[in-house]
């Protein structure tokens, strides 16, 4: 199955812009987004076997992947089922999803606010829960499998 993810990567600042003003936000509240962190301008970082495709008119990237699920992550769907994103009760984590979110909360220059450190902290112990339960690697992880 063909996953689609949209991202708050903006092509370039008139591209926030506009994709906002179809929403009645102005140019100072989009420089707030951009500020603040909440909006980014620039590709995001995407794993192997993943696409970046441009959405919304040109605007905005998104990501699209093909879901992989075997026997064990069927087995396991519970695990952390507590946690929000990128997993849910009843349903089995996404590995890719989890490493996806790793890496671009460590990508940024800033140092990481409260709310970024816990969601990392839950990301990190759900993945390695994940693994130690027998969940598949993330495909960036999984040298033996083509992408």
């Amino acid at each position: 199955m063909t996953t689609r993810i949209g991202t708050s990567y903006f092509v370039n600042r008139e591209a926030a812009i506009s994709y906002y003003a179809l929403q009645g936000e102005d140019e100072p509240a989009v420089s707030d987004k951009i500020a603040s962190g909440l909006i980014t301008i620039g590709k995001p970082a995407i794993l192997l076997g993943e696409r970046l495709l441009i959405i919304d008119n040109g605007r905005r990237y998104a990501i699209e992947f093909e879901e992989r699920r075997n026997h064990v992550e069927r087995e396991f769907s519970h695990v952390l089922a507590h946690q929000t994103q990128p997993w849910q009760k009843d349903k089995p984590l996404d590995p890719d999803t989890a490493l996806r979110e790793i890496r671009t909360i460590l990508a940024q220059d800033n140092a990481l606010d409260i709310f970024d450190q816990d969601r990392l902290r839950e990301l990190v112990h759900g993945l390695d829960e994940w693994l130690t339960k027998g969940g598949t690697l993330p495909l960036a992880w999984d040298r033996d499998r083509k992408a």
